[in-house]
């Protein structure tokens, strides 16, 4: 899954000869508070992480 999904960065940098930034600490405090709203009301935590593009291990803490 790694492998596709730095393919999938890659491939759709803007400029692709400039580094992949990584995506931490790229989701916002609208998103999370969200997320943690979805999984209080029984969403789980993978489906939430992906839902509002945040990190799976982040929203467990």
């Amino acid at each position: 899954m790694k492998v596709w999904f730095l393919w999938f960065l890659w491939f759709h940098t803007k400029d692709a000869s400039q580094p992949i930034q990584g995506l931490r600490g790229q989701w916002t405090e609208e998103a999370m508070t969200r997320a943690v709203e979805a999984v209080t009301a029984g969403m789980s935590l993978n489906k939430a992480s992906i839902t509002y593009a945040l990190p799976r291990r982040t929203l467990r803490r």
